[in-house]
């Protein structure tokens, strides 16, 4: 038998020898979006919008934060200090000349009948009386703000003003050529906020009389720092000490003896109302200090 072989011509069909077995060549980037394809379709958290999600869900949250945070901070500035506290006004305090003096640390809680409410203006008092001494009332003008508490007493001409700094804790007397410091005492002085607070409501106050024997120190010192600093300037500044530390017998715990007014007690220099009792302040060597500030004067 004779096989005859014929040799193949361009297009024929012997060009179907030449092709591989598999035409679909697969590259290393197509292998890679298959995976990436089906790892997005198992975990929806994964993949290009899978990442676009959580970088949303994370601003969210930050913003979230820091409003919550802001709203915080400014809730704590408004409620928890003191600063937003702001009054201007006047007030007669009445004066039961007849009542027991005693000290606030000694004082038992204040009958119904001993505390009233008060008539307040929330207006400047322009041109206040300079008449005799009301021994019925206590005229003040308060000018509250913020941790400062300023109160003008007038009484017949002998007119003074009381500084309250909370913020270095002392208390001023200022009159027209002297200073008086001494620390603030919370029992009588209301903190400012509290003080506002009470007179929007319209509160009852404890107006029951105590008094302070004082000893003021000589030579004169200079005035702690804020409010008091600014307003004794240009004036001595003398501080006040508890008398009855100075002269009580060592190992005598008793407090200052509660006691009535009589002819024998002594005529106090001053009187103020600062949300809490009518204060009487005596200052036992008043007579060595004006003859001090006279001899230095000379």
């Amino acid at each position: 038998m004779t096989v005859l072989i014929k040799s193949c011509e361009m297009g024929s069909k012997c060009d179907s020898l030449n092709v591989p077995l598999c035409v679909d060549v697969v590259s290393d980037l197509d292998i890679k979006e298959r995976v990436t394809r089906e790892r997005s379709l198992s975990h929806p958290g994964f993949g290009p919008s899978g990442n676009t999600l959580m970088l949303c869900m994370a601003f969210f949250i930050v913003l979230a934060m820091a409003v919550a945070g802001f709203f915080t901070l400014l809730f704590y500035t408004d409620f928890s200090t003191p600063i937003g506290a702001r009054y201007k006004g006047y007030c007669a305090i009445p004066i039961d000349v007849a009542q027991i003096m005693q000290s606030p640390q000694t004082a038992e809680a204040p009958k119904a009948e001993e505390r009233m409410p008060l008539q307040w203006h929330s207006a400047e008092l322009v041109a206040p009386p300079q008449a005799e001494p009301d021994l019925a009332r206590l005229l003040e003008h308060f000018d509250i703000d913020g941790t400062v508490e300023r109160v003008a007493v007038y009484n017949g001409g002998n007119n003074v003003e009381f500084i309250h700094d909370f913020s270095s804790n002392a208390t001023g007397i200022v009159e027209k050529n002297r200073c008086f410091v001494m620390p603030l005492d919370p029992e009588v002085v209301v903190m400012p906020h509290m003080f506002v607070m009470s007179i929007v409501r319209g509160d009852a106050f404890d107006v029951r009389r105590v008094r302070a024997r004082l000893h003021a120190l000589l030579p004169p010192a200079r005035a702690p720092g804020g409010a008091l600093a600014e307003a004794c300037r240009d004036r001595p500044a003398y501080a006040l000490h508890d008398a009855a530390d100075l002269d009580e017998p060592a190992g005598d715990t008793d407090a200052v003896a509660i006691r009535k007014r009589s002819v024998e007690s002594p005529k106090p220099e001053y009187m103020h109302f600062a949300g809490r009792f009518v204060q009487e302040i005596s200052i036992d060597n008043m007579a060595e200090l004006l003859a001090y500030e006279k001899k230095t004067a000379a």
